[in-house]
Order: C-alpha cells, then sequence, then structure tokens
C-alpha cells in the first residue's frame, strides 16, 4: 500500500507547471489628500490570485491562491502593496510545481494530506482577513488561519506561519471575534454530516464546543452567533451527484431548507419548504416570539459554473408555532446582492452584480432600500470596509478599476444623519495598476491612529 502511493505521488508531481507570479510588492505614495489627513491605518482586500476572464466555475474562483491587496494610510498618503499569501501550498508547489484543479485530482491530494504526506492542498488563505488581540491572520473555510505581519512603519506584510488549532480539523473564514474577548467558529465534516462549534480564547483553545447532526452535506459557509448564545446556521439541500466530469456535488432547489439553532443546553430546526443557500447574512433581530434575518438568498447554486444571483430577503420564524416564511421587496429584487457590511442606526450596505460586474452598492435598513449608488466607469472589486475620519465621517472604501484610467482607491462620504451616500465628496485615488478581484476585506486602524 505504502509503495502505491508513492508511486502515486511520484506520477502526480511529474507534470511540471511554470509557478504562478509570486508576490511583488508595488508602493505607490500619494499626495496628502485633506479630507483623510488624519487616517492612520490598513484597508485590506483578500481574494484569488486568479483571472475572473479566464475562470469558468466558482469552484475556481473560491480555490484560487490567495492574495491581499491593501492601502496603508499614514497622514493623507496612500502606499498601495499587493501580498501573495505564502500557504504551504503554494510552498510546496514551488518545489513540486503546480497540481493540478480537477476535482478528482482534489479528493486525491486530500487523501494523501490525511495520510499526512503533503500539506493541505486546499488551504488557499484566499476568503477573508480577521484581527484577534494577538494577530491578522488570513483565512480560508477549509484550513487553519495564515499569520500575518502587517508592517505600519515600512507599510509591508509577510507571511508567518499556519496557526495550528487543536481539537479544530478546519477554521471557518467566518469566524467571529467578540466583544468578550473570544473567537467563534464552525467546522464542518461532509461525510459524515456533522457541525462543530467551538468557541475559543485568543490563543486559540477551546472553551466550549458543541456539535450537531445535519439533514444535507453540511457545505455552511457562514453563521450566526446571538449575543445570548445561539448558533444559527443553515441546513441548504446539498446532495452527493457521482460524476466523472463536474464537481459531484449538486444543489437541488426542490428540496427543503432548515434552519438549524441551538445552544449548550437545546435545539431547534425550523423547515423552509423551498431549497435556497446563504452565503453571508445581513442583520439579525430577535424576541420571544420571532427570529428574523436579513440575507442574500440563492435558489439555484452550481460550483461548476460562474454565474450567480443572490436575492435581498428576510427569513421570518414564529418561535411559537414553528411556521417560516420569506418576505420579498419588489424594488430589492431588481438587484443581486451580496456581502453586506453593518453600518450605524442597523443600516446594511451591499455590492451589486450588474452584467458580471459589481457597479455599485445599495443601503437597505431591513427591506427598505435607503439609498443606490451606481457607477459607470468603474468596476469595483469585492466587499468595501468602512473607515472613520476623523472628521465625524464615515468612508465607504473599496478598490476598483476605471475602464480608462486603471485602478483606484474609491471612498464614499456616509451621512449618517439621512442614511445615505454623499457623492458631492467622493475620493478617487489613482494607483497607476489593474486590481483583481477579492472577497472580504478589512480595515485595522495603526497604532498611530
Amino acid at each position: 500500500m505504502k509503495s502505491w502511493i508513492l508511486l502515486a505521488l511520484s506520477v502526480f508531481f511529474s507534470i511540471s507547471f511554470i509557478e504562478h507570479t509570486h508576490a511583488l510588492f508595488r508602493l505607490f505614495s500619494k499626495p496628502a489628500i485633506p479630507a483623510i489627513h488624519k487616517i492612520q491605518g490598513f484597508y485590506g482586500l483578500i481574494g484569488p490570485d486568479v483571472d475572473v476572464s479566464k475562470t469558468d466555475s466558482l469552484y475556481d474562483l473560491f480555490t484560487g491562491d490567495g492574495v491581499i491587496q491593501g492601502a496603508f494610510f499614514d497622514d493623507g498618503k496612500i502606499t498601495f502593496i499587493k501580498h501573495n499569501i505564502r500557504t504551504e501550498k503554494i510552498e510546496f508547489e514551488k518545489t513540486h510545481g503546480a497540481s493540478p484543479k480537477h476535482y478528482l485530482w482534489t479528493v486525491f491530494k486530500m487523501f494523501l494530506t490525511n495520510l499526512g504526506l503533503i500539506p493541505n492542498m486546499m488551504g488557499s488563505a484566499n476568503t477573508a482577513i480577521m484581527k484577534t488581540d494577538n494577530g491578522v491572520y488570513a483565512l480560508f473555510e477549509r484550513d487553519h488561519p495564515y499569520l500575518l505581519d502587517l508592517d505600519f512603519s515600512k507599510k509591508t506584510i509577510t507571511t508567518i506561519k499556519k496557526q495550528p488549532i487543536k481539537g479544530l480539523h478546519s477554521f471557518s473564514a467566518h469566524s467571529k471575534t467578540s466583544d468578550r474577548g473570544t473567537i467563534e467558529t464552525i467546522d464542518y465534516h461532509i461525510l459524515n454530516k456533522r457541525i462543530v462549534f467551538k468557541r475559543l480564547d485568543q490563543d486559540f483553545n477551546a472553551l466550549t464546543t458543541l456539535e450537531i447532526n445535519t439533514e444535507y452535506m453540511p457545505v455552511v459557509h457562514d453563521f450566526l452567533y446571538t449575543p445570548t448564545d445561539q448558533v444559527i446556521l443553515l441546513d441548504s439541500p446539498f446532495i452527493m451527484k457521482p460524476s466523472l466530469t463536474n464537481i459531484p456535488v449538486k444543489f437541488d432547489s426542490n428540496k427543503p431548507t432548515f434552519l438549524r439553532v441551538f445552544s449548550e443546553t437545546q435545539s431547534w430546526k425550523y423547515r423552509f419548504d423551498q431549497g435556497f443557500y446563504i452565503f453571508h447574512y445581513g442583520d439579525f433581530q430577535e424576541n420571544s416570539t420571532h427570529i428574523e434575518i436579513c440575507a442574500p438568498i440563492y435558489e439555484q447554486l452550481d460550483f461548476s459554473k460562474i454565474d450567480i444571483v443572490g436575492k435581498y430577503r428576510k427569513l421570518v420564524v414564529d418561535k411559537t408555532t414553528n411556521a417560516t416564511s420569506i418576505v420579498t421587496s419588489d424594488y430589492l429584487e431588481l438587484f443581486n446582492l451580496d456581502f453586506p457590511v453593518k453600518w450605524c442606526n442597523g443600516n446594511v450596505i451591499l455590492r451589486n452584480i450588474n452584467n458580471k460586474t459589481i457597479n455599485g452598492f445599495v443601503i437597505c435598513k431591513g427591506l427598505e432600500i435607503q439609498d443606490i449608488m451606481f457607477f459607470d466607469n468603474l468596476a469595483f472589486c469585492g466587499e468595501p470596509a468602512i473607515i472613520p475620519g476623523n472628521d465625524g465621517t464615515d468612508y465607504l472604501t473599496c478598490f476598483a478599476n476605471d475602464y480608462l484610467n486603471g485602478g483606484k482607491l474609491v471612498m464614499v462620504p456616509l451621512n449618517k444623519a439621512s442614511s445615505r451616500f454623499d457623492r458631492s465628496r467622493i475620493i478617487e485615488i489613482p494607483l497607476n495598476q489593474s486590481l483583481g478581484l477579492g472577497f472580504h476585506s478589512i480595515y485595522i486602524p495603526s497604532d498611530r491612529a
């Protein structure tokens, strides 16, 4: 058996591939801008280092090697930087060559990883950036976090190491850091249909462990952790569909979806008669009788294709009768929304996709639209972050590609009094290069802030 594995491994890595372009630091110091003169910090957008125009499937997009595009703010000057995260996968492929991306090879690589023969080749570190008391980490839901060194004085990013976490196979890309100084995360086990929730301290030691079985394959990207210590997540109808050409997972929209709510002492299961999926949660409200969750909902999902359409809707659960419903807004149904970012006074800001391009943002309070701002000349690169300015203004900040003038850092002032965009003071900072697509973003104040 061992000799067969060694033979397979030898054949597996006999095909040579030119390694993907390595990290090159490009620093662009821009003139001081009075409106942001006192902002001291870092805006970072993490995502896959892939050419989206040549990507045919969500699977290829979701598993691309992680890269951070970032901007350091220092006394009104902007320094742009790009860092390819040095994962164990990248380092292994640097020596042995890039491995094929077909899912059958992925299964084979996972098998070898479980035997301890190769590192985790699923570890892409491309989804989110998390700040804890002890450091900054790059996350991917099928791996452990990667510790980063964010140097505000040198304006550099360095990959330090992968952070081991005892008793946890993988660490959710949507792990939470709470005001109580704890970290909440989930791990899902597809074959035995089980989800493990853990509450950790800042050193990643487990404080609480909960397990729950699911109806379907538990492909859970995000979850809610409530002030009453309840975990809320979706049990969506993913089923096995054996195939030699496509990913062997099918989303069956004709089957029911279950909302699972559980704590250390109790668990509940609420049924929705239609199949749907949620990548990210927006607003959440709960009282003694009802649960209300606003989120982008997907009624169709095929990982072998690139198209994806999210509709911002409200899930309503009557806890007294177990009745469920989905509330829609006719106006919101016109848009393709996701990546909700919470703002003040219960407002949520979502990015919109039009013609396969992120063309702008929508502000919602519940299902009521507060404001809409779309651009004809800009294609935004991913999730924005909200940066508080010293003048009392919040700035919606994101990278974008200008169709005529290349990459930019765009900052849109937000009017707290009206819950609207301030269109008269938009800041666009040229970066003199094109930018790539990202997923989640973060703003981290520096020690000088």
